[in-house]
């Protein structure tokens, strides 16, 4: 499984700090939804590149390969 951290979405799609950790907020949100509880965890910063993807839309981890 490919995972996404801040510095992955600073680094590949130029967001600034801010919103890069409000997108990994807003997947660690929908992954405690889903029954993950293990990302409720707020020093946790790595998420599912596949979460990233159906926020934004698009597979960050594909400007990357």
């Amino acid at each position: 499984m490919k995972t996404i951290t801040k510095r992955d979405l600073m680094e590949l799609e130029n967001y600034g700090e801010y919103e890069a950790k409000r997108i990994i907020q807003e997947a660690k949100l929908m992954l405690v939804k889903r029954d993950f509880d293990f990302y409720a965890n707020p020093k946790l910063g790595r998420v599912p590149a596949h979460i990233v993807e159906e926020i934004l839309a698009f597979n960050p981890c594909t400007i990357r390969e």
